[in-house]
């Protein structure tokens, strides 16, 4: 098996994932075709880009250092990683290695993060006909259930991979569900039943980008009053869908 550069793992994998190829087929399809060809079938370019500036955010790495990070993960010219994107990566691993305390809640602010680019670059999917159901991909990744936010790890784990860094996806779910449990509490939508409190939700959502700045207001400014209250509730029942609270705990699983 070739080892890939981190772009063309991802593209491999999506091939799999969204286009049905075996494992051969979608290796032997990255291998022969250049960057361009395959981000015209894959298009993960921008999701790749936005977890390389949130590692490098995390980093507070220069532009230029973001740059040249981004290079090496994308390596347009290269089926596998050059010596020198190998030596970017061992750098880029060290520099985090001293800074993450806790590898899980990094990894949950770089799915966030990839979550918020993708809110901004479909502005147009939240009206599209067909799409009602999924509007409530455009909250905050903490209100779209794990299912919807581990998604992502598409374009986060190949690179996650080149760094050499390991997590566990169990205990990446519940580190997630612990972020996720404060935001309802912080934000006041869990009722004194330990439930989702549909009413407070629903007008946090009507907010817009005055709660979620990722989002784009003008999706909601061409309601009246009645039919943004209609989404605002649709919306509220797809979160309510997606999560569920049984008992509020601490990181450490203990109930509070």
């Amino acid at each position: 098996m070739i080892k890939l550069t981190p772009y063309r793992e991802v593209a491999k994998r999506a091939l799999i994932n969204w286009n049905g190829l075996s494992e051969e087929e979608a290796e032997k399809l990255v291998s022969a075709q250049t960057f361009q060809e395959l981000e015209n079938k894959v298009w993960a370019k921008n999701s790749i880009t936005y977890a390389v500036q949130s590692i490098s955010k995390t980093l507070n790495y220069t532009e230029e250092e973001t740059n040249n990070f981004l290079i090496a993960v994308l390596s347009e010219n290269n089926v596998s990683p050059s010596k020198i994107d190998d030596e970017i990566y061992k750098k880029v691993k060290s520099a985090l290695m001293l800074k993450v305390k806790d590898v899980d809640e990094f990894i949950i602010g770089v799915l966030s993060d990839i979550h918020d680019g993708w809110v901004k670059d479909n502005v147009k999917k939240f009206n599209q006909a067909g799409r009602e159901n999924k509007r409530y991909q455009h909250l905050p990744i903490e209100m779209i259930g794990w299912q919807e936010a581990k998604a992502d790890l598409l374009f986060l784990d190949p690179i996650l991979s080149a760094l050499k860094i390991k997590y566990d996806e169990q205990e990446l779910k519940k580190a997630y569900e612990y972020i996720s449990s404060n935001f309802f509490e912080k934000h006041n939508l869990i009722d004194q039943n330990n439930e989702i409190d549909f009413k407070e939700l629903k007008e946090l959502i009507k907010k817009g980008n005055e709660f979620y700045p990722a989002f784009n207001q003008d999706n909601i400014n061409g309601f009246n009053k009645e039919d943004l209250d209609k989404v605002a509730s649709e919306m509220a029942k797809q979160v309510g869908d997606k999560t569920s609270f049984d008992t509020i705990t601490n990181n450490d699983g203990v109930e509070v």
